[in-house]
């Protein structure tokens, strides 16, 4: 048994610390965070791995594709690909499942993620949904942030990318204002 390896990105699910490090998914013994066996614990995938979703059933895994490992014990979970897009890495972002209500869908907390075709609710029991297909194009990106917000009884997933080489452009939403705040002194407006 090894320490955990390094990775960009870390989360932990049904009794497991899972590290993602670039194609990589490594998962820990049961209960034992920080014992991974390097020779027999990962699962490897095509390209970097863009985002790690756990559900109460399995895990949703964002690489060359979205993919969902069916089942908690990643040694004998069923590994399916879902859908044929590019996850944008950071914009994955945990909600509760009451604030995405669509019938004759999983219950349970679920996953919004940004891709390259859109804003994809991810459920639990490897069920997706595109929310944003038909109304929005989003350019190729491979790097962003998000957050879900409440404001006034409404509820708001803010998901920001970086299109491919462009460095300072906006491309999807509305006009955004910003205040740069280092060190308590306040640089732009």
């Amino acid at each position: 048994m090894y320490p955990a390896p390094r990775g960009h990105i870390v989360r932990y699910a049904h009794s497991r610390m899972f590290v993602a490090s670039d194609n990589i998914l490594w998962f820990s013994s049961p209960f034992s965070y920080n014992w991974f066996d390097i020779h027999e614990d990962y699962l490897y995938f095509p390209e970097r791995i863009r985002a790690v979703m756990p559900t109460e059933g399995g895990m949703w895994i964002a690489a060359d594709k979205l993919y969902y490992l069916a089942g908690r014990d990643p040694s004998k979970a069923q590994l399916s690909e879902k859908e044929n897009v590019k996850a944008v890495e950071g914009s994955d972002v945990k909600i509760v499942g009451a604030y995405v209500f669509i019938q004759n869908t999983p219950i349970g907390y679920k996953w919004l993620i940004t891709t390259d075709k859109g804003i994809y609710v991810c459920y639990n029991d490897g069920i997706t949904l595109n929310m944003t297909e038909k109304n929005v194009t989003f350019p190729p990106a491979d790097i962003g942030t998000a957050t879900f917000v409440q404001e006034g009884g409404i509820n708001r997933y803010v998901s920001l990318i970086k299109p491919k080489g462009d460095n300072n452009n906006m491309a999807v939403g509305d006009q955004v204002t910003a205040t740069i705040i280092r060190n308590g002194v306040v640089l732009e407006e």
